[in-house]
């Protein structure tokens, strides 16, 4: 487990970048919802899953993360510098909260993530922490399960039906990356 802080401080490949946070309540999403600029990149940098493959940070590319209150997951968006959605990437949690002085939304990410893909294939996220071995795999598998089969679904969709994780905020947010959350460019 480790705490993140949705700010990406710790991502070396966003030279240039900048941030915002704001709280929305509507019928749809209630909770924080933040956005990172990359106006500049290292290097590109690509997502790998079998022979799939994601780029998801280069320059003007976005990342749009969802904080929804009483939730085990934060959901990020990262966004091509068309504004067409890359991928959607789950960060399954222990928590989040907003850091009281800061006003910052942070995460203890469990290394137990999902990716889905636009056309709403999902994969369990390739990092190195949840391990090769099999048995990780099948509580990977399991622990994203159970946490998508409870409440978890009102904010990501229905990730094991037919259809594409887009029932509530996230067609919302294909429809217009701004929907949510805008800043002046």
């Amino acid at each position: 487990m480790k705490h993140k802080l949705a700010t990406r401080s710790d991502s070396e490949l966003m030279l240039e970048k900048s941030f915002g946070v704001e709280r929305r309540e509507t019928p749809e999403f209630t909770g924080y919802v933040t956005r990172v600029d990359i106006h500049k990149a290292k290097r590109q940098a690509v997502m790998r899953h079998e022979e799939h493959a994601w780029l998801i940070i280069d320059d003007h590319y976005k990342w749009i993360q969802f904080f929804p209150e009483h939730s085990a997951s934060t959901v990020t968006l990262m966004m091509d510098d068309r504004d067409r959605i890359v991928i959607r990437y789950i960060d399954i949690c222990l928590a989040h909260g907003i850091d009281p002085d800061t006003g910052i939304p942070w995460y203890d990410d469990l290394y137990l993530d999902i990716v889905v893909t636009p056309e709403g294939t999902v994969y369990p996220a390739g990092r190195g922490r949840v391990g090769r071995s099999t048995k990780r795999r099948q509580n990977h598998a399991r622990a994203a399960r159970f946490c998508l089969a409870g409440s978890e679904t009102h904010y990501t969709g229905d990730l094991a039906g037919n259809q594409p994780v887009s029932d509530r905020i996230m067609i919302k947010a294909e429809n217009s990356a701004q929907f949510f959350f805008s800043l002046k460019d």
